[in-house]
């Protein structure tokens, strides 16, 4: 406890024998309590005791504590007791005292003038000891008040969580029980802090900041730029600390404002999600600077670099000379920027029945700004004529758009129809480049129809709608059908309406109703738009609106008489249509191959052994496959396969390790419709066929040269030779006939493929020679046919004479190599020239 006594002050003197001559107050723990007790010592007599606690020595009314005692004062000592539960610190208690009636103190009253007697004494919380406030992270580098400690206390910081993990630094509590954590050295982690008494406090965690900064545009022609600052884990404003070695203070101050000080500029408030740091390089000279960013309370640091060239003279030129797009569309067009962020177009009809024009302005630096012309909204008070896109930093400002007569009101019905239209550029009100706009005549052209899985999400994204429909007019009930319009003039109205028009209407009525029913129509489904290529999607899904098997629907599309002489000069147009039909049908799952006579599914033990099915259901339809056996052997084994185009279904499964004759079912199911589909056949193991082989047939001249462009045919397959005279066939084992044709000259042979295990021949024939029994699966061919005087007196042959030469006999004389890279195969060739 500490006490201050005062003696009375000068305005007192002479006062009653009931003055205040001292005060005291306990110190409060508020986890003891919250009541402060305070002892006013006076003389006799009958009046009033006054008491306030303050901080600053100056009443306020709203932070400071008033109590009072009043009535029988004559004990010489009054008791006043006052609530402090929300205060923290050091204290002090200002008394009074008279044996008459006293005012208590008035806002503003200095509280060492009105009293007679002070002291003071101190509220803490030992509760709060080690009190970290309500944030638990820090960024590296900031610094860190805990509170809550006894004055002069030791306090550990260890690593972790827990005591027992090594302490990292010893801090003391200052006078006001506070230590201050510098975190700069600190490793990211958990901290917890330790008093004299082994108690744990925490933990908080230590993190380092993560910040990114990088100019607009790596290169800035002397001109205005923006740094942009991004932090990905601190979302609040930060002071931003800019050094470079290649700027001196004075750069550094030119560049982005404040007072630079040892080659550092700070910038302060810096949001994450604001517009940057403007940065100024006009009176910088040309040439690479290195930029160093970090922030002023954490180690986070980053570097960018900036070009600074030369200024270029302001310019501005459209991306083309010319532009076409259907009147009602909508209309893009691009201006690239030299020297200049922002630039103005005239868009003038070439009579000047229309003129508009606009600002576009280069946001984000990167010398370009690509503007959307709604066509359809064109004259109107819309604000969406003029626009560029939605996650586009740039702008586009409409001065104005007018008619002929220079009205700036053009109303609703007002239409631009097709034209030729000058396209204005100027920059600083110089005219920089020139265009032309065409608008022609929309129309509408072929409707179609496809199909999609069930469930498939292709009602926003044209790339996800068209890669996952098949064309096709018979849909599985359940899957979703995808109608196609080819169609233009239309887009920047579908832009504002989303197909909510009266102008563009499809109509999906059932065309067989039951007798006596009146027929369904669809009304609802998504549209998705693709305007790059004038097309709209209307996607159906099958589940919704009474759309039931063997349902046959008939499909108009229609833009209105209306919407097609607005853009006429003439009335006296029709309505457009296009037309098409689609079926429902039953969605099903087929199991298919090789059934005996039992209809028994056979299926060889193979360690490829396939599975195949058909469905109606949309190609990419998800099926599951399923193989169940029971018995001494048994087994169970599922996979998911994909429809095909043409509703195929094909898996393979390892079966190798069972044995044939094994009984087991195969089930297919499809679960994407409203119900589930499914069949189950009963299915055996057979012995397996094996793998065909893989011959590559090398085709050579006699004199052992690689003949490319030889077409060799073998079981009704024909490939031609590549540089290296090669082809490759896959073949069952069996006798085949081999055809080589190059120039119009045919040379034939015969191949044997055996079916053995674990072999691979090499042989080589030439044909028109006497070479008999080339490669008949035994190991001569790895001593005879692959020696290296294939031309000479052992040529292909133990027992060839000695002159066999392939241009004295039938054929061109071209050598045909055959080449056996077999898993397993022995291969024989007969000459049969």
């Amino acid at each position: 406890m500490v006490l201050s006594v005062f003696a009375m002050s000068a305005a007192f003197a002479g006062a009653a024998a009931a003055d205040a001559t001292e005060v005291t107050a306990e110190n409060v723990d508020l986890a003891d309590g919250s009541e402060a007790t305070i002892n006013v010592s006076h003389a006799d007599g009958d009046g009033e005791v006054y008491a306030v606690i303050s901080q600053d020595g100056t009443y306020n009314e709203g932070d400071d504590i008033l109590v009072n005692e009043t009535g029988n004062v004559d004990d010489q000592s009054t008791e006043l007791n006052a609530d402090v539960s929300g205060l923290d610190g050091e204290y002090t208690v200002y008394a009074i005292a008279t044996d008459g009636t006293l005012d208590a103190p008035a806002e503003g009253d200095d509280l060492t003038q009105w009293s007679q007697a002070d002291t003071t004494f101190t509220v803490s919380d030992s509760r709060d000891a080690g009190n970290l406030g309500s944030q638990e992270d820090f960024y590296q580098g900031q610094s860190i008040e805990v509170t809550g400690f006894e004055g002069g206390e030791t306090v550990a910081i260890h690593a972790g969580t827990s005591p027992s993990d090594s302490p990292v630094e010893y801090l003391r509590a200052d006078s006001t029980g506070m230590v201050t954590i510098d975190t700069t050295d600190y490793s990211e982690g958990p901290y917890v802090l330790v008093d004299d008494e082994d108690t744990a406090y925490g933990p908080f965690w230590v993190v380092e900041q993560d910040i990114s900064a990088e100019f607009v545009s790596d290169t800035v022609d002397q001109s205005e730029t923006t740094l942009n600052y991004d932090s990905d884990n601190r979302d609040e404003p930060v002071n931003l600390q800019i050094s470079s070695d290649d700027l001196s203070d004075d750069d550094l101050e030119a560049v982005f404002g404040g007072t630079a000080e040892d080659g550092e500029v700070t910038v302060e408030d810096v949001d994450p999600n604001g517009e940057g740091v403007s940065a100024d390089f006009s009176d910088i000279e040309t040439g690479e600077y290195n930029v160093t960013v970090s922030v002023e309370d954490t180690t986070a640091e980053t570097t960018t670099s900036v070009e600074v060239t030369e200024e270029v003279e302001a310019n501005a030129e459209f991306d083309s000379s010319t532009y076409s797009e259907e009147a009602g569309d909508i209309v893009e067009f691009t201006v690239d920027l030299q020297g200049t962020d922002n630039a103005t177009v005239d868009l003038t009809e070439g009579d000047e029945n229309y003129n508009a024009s606009i600002n576009v302005v280069d946001n984000d630096g990167d010398g370009e700004v690509t503007v959307y012309f709604n066509t359809y909204n064109a004259g109107k008070e819309a604000e969406d004529t003029f626009y560029t896109a939605d996650d586009s930093e740039d702008t586009v400002s409409l001065n104005g758009a007018f008619d002929g007569e220079g009205e700036e009101k053009l109303g609703d019905e007002y239409r631009l129809l097709p034209a030729d239209f000058n396209l204005e550029l100027y920059v600083n009100s110089e005219e920089t480049d020139l265009a032309t706009l065409v608008l022609n005549d929309g129309s509408t052209g072929d409707i179609d129809t496809a199909v999609a899985p069930a469930g498939a999400d292709i009602s926003s994204d044209v790339d996800d709608l068209e890669n996952a429909t098949t064309t096709g007019s018979d849909v599985a009930d359940g899957d979703q059908l995808v109608i196609g319009v080819d169609v233009s003039g239309v887009f920047g109205q579908l832009a504002n309406d989303d197909f909510d028009s009266s102008d563009l209407n499809l109509t999906v009525e059932q065309s067989n109703p039951e007798r006596y029913t009146s027929a369904n129509t669809i009304e609802n489904f998504d549209v998705v738009t693709d305007a790059d290529n004038n097309r709209i999607y209307f996607v159906v899904d099958t589940t919704n609106e009474n759309i039931d098997a063997d349902q046959e629907y008939d499909v108009t599309f229609s833009v209105s008489e209306d919407y097609v002489n607005s853009y006429s000069e003439s009335n006296d147009n029709n309505a457009e249509e296009a037309e098409t039909s689609f079926s429902v049908t039953e969605r099903n799952i087929e199991v298919t191959g090789d059934f005996n006579a039992d209809g028994v599914l056979q299926v060889e033990n193979d360690e490829n052994a396939t599975v195949t099915g058909e469905s109606n259901a949309a190609p990419g339809t998800d099926v599951q496959i399923r193989l169940r056996a029971t018995g001494d052997d048994p087994f169970l084994m599922s996979q998911t396969a994909e429809v095909g185009d043409e509703g195929a279904i094909e898996s393979t499964f390892d079966l190798s390790e069972h044995e044939a004759g094994q009984n087991f079912t195969v089930r297919m199911t499809d679960n994407n419709g409203e119900e589930e589909v499914q069949q189950q056949v009963d299915a055996t193991l057979v012995e397996s066929a094996g793998q065909p082989h893989t011959v590559t047939i090398t085709v050579e001249d006699a004199d052992g040269n690689a003949v490319s462009g030889a077409d060799v045919s073998v079981a009704d397959q024909t490939e031609t030779t590549g540089d290296d005279g090669q082809v490759t066939f896959e073949l069952w084992h069996g006798e085949y006939d081999v055809t080589a044709t190059h120039d119009g000259e045919e040379t034939t042979g015969t191949l044997t493929i055996n079916d053995e295990d674990d072999t691979t021949d090499e042989g080589t024939l030439v044909l028109g020679e006497e070479n008999q029994n080339i490669n008949d699966g035994d190991e001569q061919n790895q001593d005879d046919n692959n020696n290296d005087e294939k031309n000479g007196d052992d040529n292909n042959n133990d027992g060839s004479g000695d002159d066999s030469e392939g241009e004295d006999q039938p054929g061109f004389g071209i050598a045909v190599a055959l080449i056996a890279l077999l898993a397993a195969a022995g291969i024989a060739l007969r000459n049969r020239a």
